[in-house]
């Protein structure tokens, strides 16, 4: 029995190297860990693959006890193999999650986040960057009481503003053994637990920028964004690696009124439309769309309209996108002839580094076109807000329809090379992550609800029965037992039921400076969306794409 024991552990090392992939990777990094000690020949693969995608959390471990005093362990595990010579060139993703949690025994302290995160520096091989906020946006640190529970909101504007400012420069190149040291930054440590840039033992020595292939934000705030150092922004995105760019925007906060705190989304406020008119200036500069394959835009809330985003103002004079492989856009409402004709013009980008160029693959996920509109004042499609300078409503009305809008794509990418064409809904509340009946912290479902952005393009989920003659689609079990976290069953895609499919929209603004979506076809006829379905059919068929609802 040992002789075949010892032959089996012996020959997992000549597998080939595809096949020892696809077994790694499905393990969690524990049991890679612990892959390390099957035999000799296997540790160098198991070590690749487990310190490929390193974490940094400034929450504490869900099964960390909070009486437990001292460093997290996730941050010394981050310092350790940043100064790890022969660790530290096997991480080609890092995590940064700035999501500091619900509780506040959950809470383990901003200093030690910040200090240890210029030490993403180190990592000279990186080729991808994820960063996720609270989608609560704070604008100072208050304490509030919302819903059923006592929210205590350490997550403000400054540490996102120092998070987004010392990331991006550690990747830029701003952080060496050589860099003048500021005993007035976050980052200086009176105590030397952690040697800062212009230590002599800082790890890095390198002032050359990291090459970047792709970088994600989650819960991304048009404030924050204003006060990003473009210069250093720009040195990363503009970088000839950089391929893929996917940012998920969140507008909610609180205010207070009539002495309470409350929940509120920012529709109006001036830094949302500068925000969304700097996105061809400073997220997608000519240099960044010249090269550019994957660009994931999405938004807590609807955009598109209010506030307007002008595709036609990226990189104008070289084509746009010319080198766009696939396009997502979240909750990006559809009013105007240009929009549709921007989406249309994809099919055969021009000024193309690559022959045959061209979309590929177009998500729409909660993308509807909006056919009324009941605002304060004149919209007109400015990108900039202005006060209302009369009380009464107006009251506009949209001519645009699916079924005008699915034959002019059909006709544009008619012989091209899109073949993938997915509209529905996709996991914004984290159901496929947190399913019903499974235990776990309070906010993980939410939590993993964050990355919708990021799974557009995975299977959807599994379509079941539901009653005699009805149909509903189930991310998981109703009566699921596995622990949170565990691996979805039936896909975490977009969700194509005809509800969520080629939707309208009003916006309707009541007497508050704020906005409210409200869905439903409304003044939209059933021999429009008699249309709309034969439309989608005569897109889906001409153009030999699948399509099942």
């Amino acid at each position: 029995m040992r002789t075949t024991r010892s032959r089996d552990r012996a020959s997992m090392h000549r597998l080939p190297v595809e096949v020892q992939d696809l077994v790694l990777l499905q393990l969690p990094k524990e049991a890679v860990l612990a892959c390390r000690l099957v035999c000799r020949g296997f540790l160098s693969r198991a070590t690749e693959i487990a310190f490929r995608h390193v974490e940094l959390r400034s929450i504490r471990n869900l099964w960390h006890h909070p009486d437990v005093v001292g460093t997290p362990p996730h941050i010394e595990s981050f310092r350790q193999i940043s100064e790890a010579e022969h660790l530290r060139g096997l991480v080609h993703e890092v995590t940064l999650d700035a999501f500091e949690g619900y509780e506040a025994s959950n809470y383990c302290g901003q200093r030690p986040f910040l200090r240890v995160l210029p030490r993403l520096a180190c990592f000279r091989n990186l080729r991808t960057l994820n960063v996720r906020f609270n989608k609560i946006v704070q604008r100072e640190l208050v304490s509030h009481h919302h819903l059923f529970h006592v929210h205590n909101s350490r997550e403000s504007t400054k540490f996102r503003l120092q998070v987004l400012h010392i990331a991006i420069n550690a990747l830029s190149g701003a952080y060496t053994d050589k860099t003048p040291v500021n005993r007035t930054s976050p980052l200086f440590d009176p105590d030397k637990l952690y040697p800062q840039p212009g230590h002599p033992k800082f790890p890095n020595t390198d002032p050359r920028p990291i090459g970047l292939e792709g970088l994600t934000i989650a819960n991304l705030s048009p404030y924050d964004a204003h006060l990003i150092d473009p210069g250093a922004l720009r040195t990363i995105l503009a970088a000839p690696s950089f391929r893929s760019l996917k940012l998920l925007v969140t507008r909610a906060g609180y205010e207070r009124r009539g002495g309470e705190i409350m929940p509120r989304v920012h529709f109006l406020q001036p830094e949302n439309h500068h925000f969304y008119s700097r996105i061809p200036l400073a997220w997608l500069s000519p240099a960044v769309a010249q090269n550019l394959r994957v660009l994931s835009l999405y938004d807590a809330h609807y955009w598109g309209w209010c506030p307007v985003m002008n595709f036609r103002a990226i990189n104008p004079s070289g084509g746009g996108l010319p080198n766009l492989r696939v396009l997502a856009l979240g909750r990006h409402v559809f009013a105007h002839d240009w929009q549709v004709d921007w989406i249309a013009g994809l099919a055969a980008a021009t000024n193309s580094t690559t022959p045959a160029a061209g979309l590929e693959e177009l998500y729409l996920d909660d993308c509807p076109i909006i056919w009324h509109a009941r605002i304060k004042n004149p919209h007109s499609g400015s990108m900039w807000y202005q006060p209302p300078s009369d009380p009464e409503t107006e009251d506009l009305s949209f001519q645009l329809r699916w079924h005008d809008v699915l034959p002019r794509w059909r006709d544009a990418f008619a012989g091209s090379r899109l073949r993938v064409f997915s509209m529905g809904r996709g996991d914004w509340k984290g159901d496929a992550q947190a399913p019903e009946g499974a235990g776990g912290i309070r906010g993980t479902r939410a939590r993993r609800g964050d990355g919708v952005f990021l799974s557009y393009d995975l299977p959807p989920p599994r379509k079941v029965r539901c009653g005699r003659f009805g149909f509903r689609y189930s991310y998981c079990p109703r009566r699921c037992e596995f622990p949170c976290g565990a691996t979805p069953r039936y896909g975490v895609g977009l969700r194509p039921a005809r509800k969520d499919v080629m939707q309208y929209i009003q916006f309707d603004l009541d007497p508050w400076p704020r906005g409210k979506w409200v869905e439903g076809i409304g003044g939209v006829d059933s021999d429009t969306k008699l249309l709309d379905d034969q439309a989608l059919e005569d897109f889906m068929e001409t153009l030999g794409l699948h399509w099942s609802h």
